[in-house]
């Protein structure tokens, strides 16, 4: 039996509609790479999601809990939401 980490319980989303229309994937990937480095949290990648969803996978456990805890991010001026993923919704049943 081969265990995989489970990377779920180490990634946070991200509400990204507010960066403005004219920014490139890579731009928003730059800004959320770079908040986080300041924040000295390490990220092993940025997802592009449905519904303007960037889906962030921390390499440690800890650094996804305080970023969920706060709920909204301010980077470099744009308002970031803290959505909770699907690893987080309660289960039903």
């Amino acid at each position: 039996m081969v265990l995989t980490p489970n990377y779920m319980s180490r990634s946070a989303d991200l509400k990204i509609n507010n960066f403005p229309e004219q920014s490139t994937n890579c731009d928003v990937v730059k800004v959320i790479v770079d908040y986080m480095t300041a924040e000295s949290m390490k990220i092993l990648c940025v997802q592009q999601c449905a519904n303007k969803i960037a889906r962030v996978t921390f390499q440690d456990k800890l650094a996804c809990e305080i970023i969920q805890l706060r709920g909204e991010l301010d980077m470099g001026g744009v308002k970031v939401a803290v959505v909770p993923s699907p690893s987080s919704s309660p289960k039903l049943g």
